[in-house]
């Protein structure tokens, strides 16, 4: 019988053929398809997609638009997770780990189940279906909330205090 052993290397390549299949044959495909274009059954290289994308109204209006809701939702949560994340790292509570399961613990339940359930929420308010905009910025900030929260609270955590108290002397 042979024995079969396992090395940490072989670990690694469940996580490469998942990234391999499902984000990098993808971009690769959107790349294709944005420098080429079918002409008379013949695929050539072209610009064309790029001409007619940077030359519709409606397609830059929705870039803007997809900007402006990006940003927007990123001020929103820098201005919530900034200071929640500042509290949690200078706080002297004894449980303060557990503040922060709370911040933490909506990333660990399913996005779809999320949005779901705050879909139903903004339409039990009734914003659902009247202010698009607003549902998705909305949206946006209470699922990279903890994203954001996370990042700051560890850097805050390890930041050296006597650089504070330098700054407060200034």
């Amino acid at each position: 019988m042979v024995k079969v052993h396992f090395s940490r290397k072989q670990l690694c390549i469940p996580y490469g053929l998942f990234l391999a299949l499902f984000v990098v044959i993808p971009m690769l495909l959107i790349l294709f398809y944005a420098f080429t274009e079918t002409a008379d059954g013949a695929i050539r290289f072209s610009f064309a997609n790029f001409l007619n994308f940077f030359t519709s109204k409606a397609k830059l209006s929705t870039l803007l638009m997809s900007f402006t809701v990006a940003i927007l939702s990123t001020a929103i949560c820098l201005v919530i997770a900034y200071p929640v994340a500042y509290i949690l790292a200078r706080s002297k509570l004894r449980r303060k780990s557990v503040l922060l399961m709370l911040f933490i613990l909506p990333m660990w339940i399913n996005f779809v189940l999320r949005i779901t359930a705050l879909r139903e929420l903004l339409d039990l308010i009734g914003l659902l279906g009247t202010q698009n905009y607003l549902n998705t910025v909305i949206g946006m900030v209470y699922d990279f909330l903890p994203f954001m929260i996370l990042p700051l609270y560890t850097t805050l955590e390890k930041l050296d205090t006597s650089y504070l108290e330098a700054a407060s002397d200034l």
